[in-house]
Order: C-alpha cells, then structure tokens, then sequence
C-alpha cells in the first residue's frame, strides 16, 4: 500500500503520546521499526523546542524536528536550522486583544518561555513541556526575535480573542488553536504545512513520500501537503475529514496501529 513512503512526520499531544504524556512501548517499537524500514521519523508541534528535547532522545530522532506550529525547525543537536519572527508591532497587537479578554499572554524566544504573569494554565503547561516558563510582568521587553506567541485562558473568551485576530490581522499572522484554552500565533506561512515543504526540500524527498499523522485542526495543512495523512480518532471532525485514513485514539494505541496498519504493513525492511 505504501511502499514509497520515506519519512513519517508526526504532531506529538494528542498523537504520539497518551494523555499522560507517555510514549507507549508500542508507539516507540513502530517507530523503531520505521527505521528498519529505512523510513525516517520526526516531530512537528505547537511546544517550543526545550518541551522536545526528551521525545527527541528517546525516540532517536536524527533529522530536524519542528516546534512552534512550524515556525521553527530545529536539528537534533539543537541547532536552529530555519526561523521566521513575528513583528513587534503585530506582538503588541495581540497583546491588547488580549488584555481586552484578561487573558495571559506567552513569548518565546531562544530556548526560554516568558508568561505574563503565572496561573493554573501556565501551571499545567510547565507540566506538558518538562520546564518552567520565566514570569515576566514586563512581557514587552521580550517581543523581539519570537517565532511563536500564544494567547492563555478560558477557553470562550480564547475563542472570541482568536476570532478578533484573525479578522484584524489574518493577512499578517497565523493563528490556530490545538487546545481549547489557548491559540498560537505564528507569522503568515508558517504552519506545519511549511515543515512538509521544508523537510521535502532539505531531505530532498518528495511530498507524495511523507505521511503525516496527528489529531489536531493545527495538522490539517499537514495533510494537505503530504502524500499519506493518518488522523487521529481522538481528532475533530474537521481533522478527520482532512485525512486520508483514521486510526484509534491516543488511549488506545492509535499511533502505533496507524504506522502499523498504513505505513508498515507493505514496507520492506531497509536493504531487501
């Protein structure tokens, strides 16, 4: 079925680990069995590049993986290989539109994660990525240089903020949300579509020979870009009608049965 698959990308919340931020055993031995394959692995997803690093190490990962929606990409030896700046100006824009629904603000820029101020979400976000944000009430003098901002707090009023972005500055910024109660903003053109296009030409693979896999509306222009495209079954419908198969949710093994069934099941090993 796909034999011509080179390299699988894949999103990380809600696809390659469980709820409880675990890679299963079996998630890890498909992907091990990827490489036996001959077929490359990465990551692309929303967590900055330090809420990477452990995936990385333990899966092995050899060829850039990317943080921040796209916005970046990184190799493994954490050396930053592309990354595209949202300006000042469109930071502080966001930043008002925030303020107008109480909500908190994050940067990043570096290695480091600024917040606005600290809160249950920051709280629970420390746990997701494996390290503590830097509580910065002056968030402004950290605008400079950020390839990824992201808007914090109740999940209706994040709602209603995303949609005031998007009207006014669609043009200029991405703007997705892969968890209720925050949205990531990025510059325009940077999504995990890109990192298709950017791994195809860097790997000198085409498109039609990666397969994406993931669950969020955030994976959908990885869909669009790749030859095979897995959804998670813990997705949203707009995600699952994007995709060209469904797999079972990420409480039930639904990673590793995707490569399984929809990579792996014609693959021949690396050599044969």
């Amino acid at each position: 079925m796909t034999n011509s698959v080179a390299l699988v990308v894949s999103d990380v919340d809600g696809t390659l680990i469980t709820p409880e931020h675990d890679i299963t055993p079996r998630a890890k031995r498909a992907v091990m069995c990827l490489k036996d394959r001959g077929i490359g692995f990465t990551i692309a997803s929303s967590r900055p590049p330090r809420g990477l690093g452990t995936i990385v190490k333990c899966l092995g990962i050899t060829i850039p993986f990317a943080p921040f929606n796209g916005a970046q990409l990184v190799s493994p030896n954490d050396t930053i290989l592309e990354e595209q700046h949202i300006p000042v100006a469109r930071i502080e824009r966001v930043r008002a539109l925030g303020d107008e629904y109480r909500l908190n603000l994050w940067t990043y820029r570096g290695w480091e994660w600024f917040a606005q101020r600290r809160d249950e979400f920051v709280d629970q976000e420390e746990h997701t990525v494996g390290f503590q944000a830097r509580i910065a009430e002056q968030i402004a003098d950290y605008f400079e240089n950020c390839p990824k901002v992201t808007v914090v707090g109740r999940p209706e009023a994040v709602t209603l903020c995303a949609q005031r972005i998007r009207a006014e500055l669609e043009t200029e910024l991405s703007a997705t949300q892969s968890q209720p109660r925050f949205v990531d903003i990025t510059i325009r053109g940077a999504t995990k579509g890109t990192v298709i296009t950017s791994l195809s030409r860097i790997l000198r693979i085409p498109t039609p020979q990666i397969a994406a896999i993931g669950d969020g509306p955030n994976d959908v222009e990885m869909f669009e870009r790749a030859g095979i495209s897995i959804a998670m079954g813990n997705s949203s419908e707009i995600t699952k009608k994007a995709a060209k198969y469904i797999t079972g949710s990420n409480t039930e093994e639904g990673f590793a049965t995707g490569i399984e069934r929809f990579i792996l099941k014609d693959a021949k090993r690396a050599g044969e």
